[in-house]
């Protein structure tokens, strides 16, 4: 067996075998067509694009690319789903497949045996045909004041900008523009809110053609400042819708823009480029619900494909029972089943300790969630109400109706459901009933046995620490 060590984009080395390998003349991009171990998938060193490469070519990959013909029929999208469900995965899948910057023949041949390809006319319109801006904004560092949610939004912006250097030694580009991408690269600009525009304008001038945009994780530090009292809600959500709104708004050297995260805020009538993104919610459509997870039926080709689909019952059980709205239809935790056919155990695999920790601290501090929660893992549904997308407001107010001493008045309910709501487009609840159109109120369920031993643990947990409280 031919083993090889191959540099990444971001000068990691990355072992291998049976490889091919090209090389961008503008970029040490490098395409590798590959056979990968489960190890090489799940490490932490390489980028998701790196990921997604290595993934294409393994037993692992699931052909979803069907998704990018769907995504190119909207030209501003907000999607959501819960963590760990891919949607990381399919933004760099979109940037893999449009970046201009990717030599076409290479990454023809690393689609050229997918879905996609079977569209002709889609594969020669689109195949590397965009300038592409990706830029994530979840936080490398922990977030604790607001402070460090904008030095970490700015170390993002300058980390985007570094992804297009080139831009430096291009002769379209004007000596003003290259000063002014040299002072967002190097984290010397203070108003970061209008770097995106100002970028794809530079991309612009450079290719002249018009730029896909990819901002993802969009909601992270909102979501975080729910589990910190000293981070004001308000205060991040406006910061990060502005930067949104500034890239999007009276952007003409935009093609689209595609938004990712977890949970659907409603961002604000004042942000019009912000009012131009059409929403999809997890579960809610079917239009991109089969992109964000496993299907059964691509559940049950991953189990065959590795001799275990005498499992297929009790991975649905333990991984599977996230129910779209309107059908039968169900998802599959990605994370769950790829773990489990790794270690071939039936475990936790889904949840960070951290997350989990959180959650304590919130049922520690609001009875109703403990009472909901004991409920749900006696197998009962439970009714709760809905609202159509969370604002940063019903965020700030959440967070100040929990307070250390616990309470069950029945005018704290609206933020009770607020919250419950919050859980369930992050995965941790699920649809128990369809419906024809969408509800103001629905009932709900664990989706499946890893989210219900969380639950699990949790009460236990609080149990010990509140033994005159039955849980």
């Amino acid at each position: 067996m031919l083993l090889t060590v191959c540099r990444s984009q971001r000068g990691n080395y990355i072992t291998v075998k049976n490889i091919m390998v090209n090389f961008s003349t503008n970029r040490v991009l490098c395409f590798v067509i590959i056979q990968v171990s489960f190890v090489e998938v799940f490490s932490k060193n390489i980028t998701d694009s790196e990921r997604f490469l290595l993934i294409r070519n393994s037993s692992a990959f699931i052909d979803k690319t069907w998704f990018l013909k769907k995504l190119f029929q909207y030209n501003f999208i907000l999607l959501t789903a819960p963590p760990k469900f891919g949607k990381s995965m399919n933004m760099q899948m979109i940037k893999v497949f449009s970046d201009i910057n990717n030599r076409r023949e290479n990454t023809a041949k690393i689609f050229r045996t997918t879905n996609i390809f079977r569209d002709r006319d889609f594969v020669i319109n689109h195949l590397c045909k965009y300038p592409v801006i990706y830029c994530s904004l979840r936080p490398k560092r922990a977030i604790e004041t607001f402070g460090d949610v904008y030095n970490e939004l700015k170390m993002s912006i300058g980390n985007t900008f570094l992804q297009h250097e080139y831009i430096m030694e291009s002769s379209k580009v004007d000596n003003d523009t290259k000063n002014k991408f040299l002072e967002f690269s190097t984290l010397k600009v203070e108003d970061c809110e209008i770097g995106l525009k100002f970028l794809s304008e530079a991309l612009f001038i450079h290719y002249s053609k018009k730029v896909i945009l990819l901002i993802d994780d969009y909601d992270y530090s909102i979501t975080q400042s729910l589990f910190n009292k000293e981070l004001d809600s308000e205060k991040i959500g406006r910061l990060i819708f502005r930067l949104i709104d500034n890239s999007i708004n009276l952007n003409e050297f935009l093609e689209r823009a595609v938004v990712m995260g977890c949970v659907s805020y409603n961002l604000g009538v004042e942000y019009s480029g912000i009012n131009l993104l059409q929403r999809f919610k997890f579960m809610e459509t079917k239009d991109f619900t089969p992109y964000f997870g496993f299907t059964r039926r691509e559940t049950e080709l991953l189990l065959s494909k590795f001799g275990l689909e005498r499992f297929s019952d009790k991975v649905f059980q333990w991984y599977g029972g996230y129910c779209y709205l309107y059908s039968d239809f169900f998802i599959y935790n990605p994370l769950s089943v790829l773990k489990f056919i790794k270690m071939r155990e039936f475990n936790i695999h889904w949840i960070l300790i951290k997350r989990k920790a959180e959650l304590l601290e919130y049922f520690e501090s609001y009875y109703q969630l403990n009472e909901f929660i004991t409920r749900l893992v006696k197998n009962e549904t439970v009714t709760i109400q809905l609202v159509p997308s969370l604002t940063i407001y019903d965020v700030e107010n959440l967070k100040n109706e929990i307070q250390p001493a616990r309470f069950s008045h029945e005018e704290d309910f609206s933020e009770f459901y607020l919250f419950l709501q919050i859980l369930m487009e992050s995965g941790y609840l699920t649809f128990a009933e369809k419906h024809t159109l969408l509800p103001t109120s629905t009932k709900v369920k664990y989706p499946n046995i890893e989210v219900k031993k969380i639950f699990e643990q949790i009460l236990k947990r609080l149990s010990a620490t509140y033994p005159d409280n039955l849980y």
